[in-house]
């Protein structure tokens, strides 16, 4: 696939190669001729050498085109926007049978754009689409179906070469392979409609930044996603639904059977809804960072966390089909507990913890409701690794007042920290671990003795007891 990839986007480094590759190809080449006016596709007085076919390398440059009439346009390999500084644009309407079939490379040449504005019809790319190769290219969706065999939004060859969009407010969208970014600077922005990638890929990766942008309608993923992987890329939900039907490697991939990556991949849910499901595995590689915020619901088999993520978590993970979620954290991973803007956050598991190593860190205010961070399960909950506790501005310390800040109700609570980290207490008071069956407290009592107080910094030695 990366050398179909290559082949393809090497035609276009410059717009003079990109004809002469075309035309190289033995097929016939018909330019659209009117500059900078509106004009009909299926005028033949339009075109250098008659209308497109299936067999034609089609240009568009400096010109706008308008796709209306109830049949087949063909494009055969089509480019617009193949001109230095110059932009062409493509506009398939809301006409009954409209359609137009073609290799379509938008933004060909530098200081270019190349935009498809569809608002009804049918777009049917029948080999492979590329959005933003030297230029800018825009793909952009408000009614209609479009179907792409191979995607390539950002479809640049070498590092900072070409930007590419795809605007989706509407209609659907059908993909078999969907790569967005590459070497270009490239985003999805779904606002309405359905997405749906059916094949062997979704990536979302580039160092010159990539993202995945879903604040309304569907978006349904059947391959395994990657976001990030050895580079940078963004997937951010803040409306709609997803549906993620295998893996999805969060700053990394799966290569013959190991996962690995050392990108800066970032994956963040904020719906304030159930509107998130991976069927599979949610993995948090090193340098990536998983954000569920505005009580958000993630309904997911397992998230695993154990080599060196971040996760920062306000929300909640719902099971798959009634199985037990399950939630791994160990190695460097750190895993946050905190909201968005008041900084006390709640992690809710309908299922599973287990935490063999790391870091889990929250947050208390207070000793009321609503005032400190909580971990809650369903299940069972397997403690390691280090907990790090800290105060927030003017909290309210009473004595006696136990925080049940790890809560299994009707589970279990087994397990033990091999460091645990409280805030600096006054003078005449220290901390003492509470532990039950299914919880984890801790509580201000007073301090057996004046040594008995807690340093800044250092490990945290208490009483325990348990219930």
């Amino acid at each position: 696939m990366k050398q179909a990839h290559a082949s393809i986007v090497a035609r276009f480094h410059a717009s003079a190669l990109l004809v002469c590759a075309l035309s190289a190809s033995g097929l016939a080449d018909t330019t659209f001729q009117p500059a900078g006016t509106l004009g009909q596709w299926f005028d033949p007085a339009n075109w250098s050498n008659g209308l497109p076919g299936p067999a034609t390398n089609t240009f568009v440059g400096d010109s706008k085109i308008a796709v209306v009439k109830g049949d087949t346009a063909y494009g055969g390999s089509l480019a617009v926007g193949y001109q230095d500084g110059k932009d062409g644009t493509i506009e398939i309407a809301d006409t009954l049978g409209s359609k137009l079939s073609a290799n379509l490379n938008l933004g060909a040449a530098k200081n270019s754009t190349g935009l498809i504005n569809m608002t009804g019809g049918t777009f049917d790319g029948a080999s492979v689409t590329s959005i933003g190769i030297l230029g800018k290219g825009v793909f952009r969706q408000l009614k209609g179906t479009a179907s792409h065999n191979v995607l390539y939004v950002g479809a640049g060859k070498n590092a900072g070469e070409g930007e590419g969009v795809y605007e989706m407010n509407g209609g659907w969208c059908f993909v078999k392979s969907a790569f967005i970014g590459n070497n270009s600077k490239a985003r999805v922005d779904q606002k309405g409609g359905l997405f749906v990638v059916s094949g062997t890929s979704f990536k979302i990766r580039s160092a010159q930044g990539a993202a995945y942008n879903l604040s309304d309608g569907l978006l349904s993923v059947d391959p395994d996603a990657e976001i990030g992987a050895v580079q940078s890329g963004d997937f951010l939900q803040t409306g709609g639904s997803a549906i993620f039907n295998k893996n999805v490697y969060n700053g990394g991939y799966l290569s013959d059977g190991v996962v690995a990556g050392t990108g800066k991949g970032s994956f963040t849910i904020s719906t304030g809804a159930a509107s998130t499901k991976i069927t599979g595995t949610l993995y948090n590689l090193e340098k990536a960072t998983i954000t569920i915020r505005n009580k958000s619901t993630v309904t997911v088999g397992l998230v695993d966390n154990s080599r060196g993520g971040t996760m920062i978590v306000d929300g909640a993970f719902k099971n798959v089909d009634g199985s037990k979620t399950k939630i791994l954290n160990g190695g460097t991973g750190k895993i946050t507990i905190e909201n968005e803007f008041q900084r006390i956050g709640v992690c809710s598991i309908d299922g599973d913890f287990t935490q063999t190593n790391g870091v889990l860190a929250m947050h208390v205010a207070g000793f009321g409701a609503d005032q400190f961070c909580v971990l809650r399960g369903t299940g069972n909950a397997v403690l390691g690794g280090s907990l790090w506790v800290d105060f927030l501005e003017n909290t309210n310390i009473q004595l006696f007042k136990p925080i049940k800040i790890i809560d299994f109700a009707g589970g279990s609570v087994t397990g033990d920290f091999q460091s645990v980290i409280l805030p600096t207490l006054q003078d005449g008071r220290s901390w003492e671990i509470r532990r039950g069956a299914d919880y984890f407290a801790i509580e201000v009592v007073p301090a057996p003795a004046p040594l008995g107080c807690l340093a800044a910094g250092l490990f945290v030695a208490t009483r325990r007891r348990r219930a």
